[in-house]
């Protein structure tokens, strides 16, 4: 249940911020753009 919190807050997030793109969050925090697909969609949950 927390994994699909956390993957609802990073697009609304992202949507927040001047809708930053997947992209230029994976650049950001130094994954690929695939990764954070995967977090939003709910298939990979990362570890903090």
């Amino acid at each position: 249940m927390a994994s699909t919190s956390i993957t609802n807050n990073i697009r609304r997030l992202r949507f927040d911020t001047n809708e930053m793109t997947q992209q230029a969050l994976a650049e950001a925090v130094g994954v690929t753009r695939q990764t954070i697909i995967a977090i939003e969609h709910g298939k990979y949950s990362p570890s903090l």
